[in-house]
Order: C-alpha cells, then sequence, then structure tokens
C-alpha cells in the first residue's frame, strides 16, 4: 500500500475493449467514484459533461483535492487523473480502477507535486 501523505498526483490512461464503456458517464464515474472512496478519500462534489455523440468528461472535488476522468471513444481511452493533497491510497485507486475497467493496455505515472523533495524551482521567463 502506498498512501500519498504528500501531493500526489496519479495519472492513468487506459485503452479498454469495449468502447461503449466510454460513451456515456455511467458506470464509468461510478467506477472513479468507487475507486476514490476504496482509497479512502472524502467525496465533496460531482460534475460530469455529457458530449454528443458520445464521451465525457467529469471531476469529482475531493477533501483531499480532486479526480478528473475523460473518454476518447475513437481510441478507446479514458484519461484519469487523481490529485492528492491528503492521506489516499493511491494503490487501492489504481487496484480498483483496473479490476472495473479491465483495460488490454494502461500507462500510469506518479507524480510528486508542491516544494517538497523536489527540484528547486527555476525562475520564469515572465519575472522580469
Amino acid at each position: 500500500m502506498q498512501t500519498a501523505a504528500g501531493p500526489t498526483h496519479i495519472l492513468i490512461d487506459f485503452i479498454v475493449e469495449d468502447a461503449r464503456l466510454l460513451r456515456s458517464a455511467r458506470p464509468a464515474v461510478d467506477h472513479l467514484r468507487e475507486a476514490v472512496l476504496a482509497g479512502g478519500a472524502t467525496i465533496l462534489f460531482e460534475h460530469v459533461h455529457q458530449f454528443e455523440p458520445g464521451g465525457f468528461s467529469g471531476i469529482l472535488l475531493l477533501a483531499q483535492s480532486h479526480a478528473s476522468i475523460h473518454t476518447w471513444i475513437e481510441d478507446r481511452l479514458v484519461s484519469i487523473d487523481v490529485f492528492a493533497c491528503g492521506p489516499i491510497d493511491v494503490d487501492a485507486v489504481i487496484t480498483t480502477l483496473r479490476d472495473r475497467f479491465r483495460p488490454k493496455a494502461e500507462r500510469i505515472e506518479r507524480r510528486t507535486r508542491g516544494v517538497s523533495d523536489q527540484p528547486p524551482f527555476k525562475r520564469s521567463p515572465s519575472a522580469a
């Protein structure tokens, strides 16, 4: 179990077998909700936008930050981001999402965000 105690960003791309799973928000958003709850997150708010003829984007506002989901039916791609500024069991989130979406291919990145244990910030070109 890897628990994110500081700012952690999980970037998940799944290629799924059945593009119908990505056409409308249900059951995919239900899967995302189940995953963040399995990780110990607290959901404060949810919003989903359905595109026509299919596909959607959604966001869960979490007490720990947020989780988002976006679909591209033509590519059988679902992209999910989970940003955690508090304790979340990221392994439980990933395992639940894998179990529900059953991807045939995946790319998962874990990034630490914020100021601790990071390379130093670089001066922005816009800072005069």
